[in-house]
This record gives structure tokens, sequence and C-alpha cells, in this order.
């Protein structure tokens, strides 16, 4: 069986790759990098203020993380370093992200916020959705999910200025589950 991060005692809660660099959150422990498909794990978590991360994704080279009380970090540089960008987003327990170039939303602890500049400035968006956890997002043609402790929702992207999202397509040599 391959080495894994419990050996850390980490609980493990989203996970992210940028090409054949794996990166989880962690529910306490912040942010670990394996490029040796798990045989080693690196710490990765310079300039995080807040190291509970519940969502982690990745747009190009740029990774994201959610965290649990100090909102939205980014790294340029696959997570040696992170900076807050949390400018307009008024509630900092980010639960989910889902990205589309620049586009992203963000879910927290009772709101929606969608940014329209990969990051920088966010707006709320929560017309017609009831307060609650919106714990899971998903972008599909030209609709926005969420999923949240009140059920599932959805919203045009046209409402936003969004006209389609990028359908992305895994290769059948992305993913490998171990054991095997």
């Amino acid at each position: 069986m391959k080495k894994n991060l419990n050996s850390t005692k980490s609980e493990v809660v989203t996970i992210t790759s940028i090409g054949s660099n794996l990166f989880v959150g962690t529910y306490k422990d912040g942010v670990f990098l394996t490029t040796d498909n798990g045989d080693s794990w690196i710490k990765r978590d310079t300039g995080l203020s807040n190291t509970g991360i519940r969502t982690i994704v990745s747009n190009g080279n740029n990774l994201f993380v959610g965290t649990y009380g100090g909102g939205l970090f980014v790294s340029t540089d696959y997570g040696n370093n992170w900076l807050p960008k949390n400018t307009g987003l008024s509630n900092l327990m980010v639960l989910s992200l889902t990205i589309d170039n620049n586009f992203i939303f963000s879910g927290t602890s009772g709101d929606i916020f969608l940014s329209t500049d990969n990051g920088n400035n966010w707006e709320i968006i929560n017309s017609g959705l009831p307060p609650g956890w919106m714990n899971t997002l998903l972008l599909s043609k030209s609709y926005v999910f969420i999923g949240s402790n009140k059920g599932v929702f959805r919203s045009k992207l046209i409402d936003f200025g969004i006209t389609a999202v990028t359908e992305k397509k895994l290769s059948n040599d992305e993913f490998n589950i171990f054991p095997n």
C-alpha cells in the first residue's frame, strides 16, 4: 500500500491537482503537496492565517483555498506562499468554491459570492436563496448549482453576465485509485 498523509494525523477534506502535483486541504492542518503520487508530503501553508481548510481548487497554475473562518487565499507558486483575497467577502467561512476562467463562485456559511476578476473583489449574489450553509457548488453548461443544507438550487449564469462555462473533460489516465 502507498504511504499516505495519515502519518501526520491530518483529516483530508478536499483535494485538487495542477499537472502531476497533488494538493490536499486538511480540516485543521493546512495544505499539503505531493509530487511523487503520495510517497511523500510537504506542508504548504506560508501566509495562511487560518489552516482550517474547507475547499481547494485550481485554475491554471493558481490554487485557491477556502478556510473555516479566515476567508479565501490564493497561491500562484504551487502553495509556497498564500495571499488573502477577501475584498467584499463579508462572510469568511468559505465552504465551497468553483471556478471557470476569471469567474469564481464562493459558498459560505450563509451566502453565495461571485468574483469576476480572479478573486480580487467579491459581490454577494444571494437573490432567491434561503439562508443556509452553501456546502458545494458546480458550474455546468449555463448554470451554477448550489448544494446547501436547505436543498439544491440553480441559477442561470447569464444572470451574472457569464454566457457559458468551459466543459472540463478528464482523460482515463488522470486518476489512479489505491489500493488496486
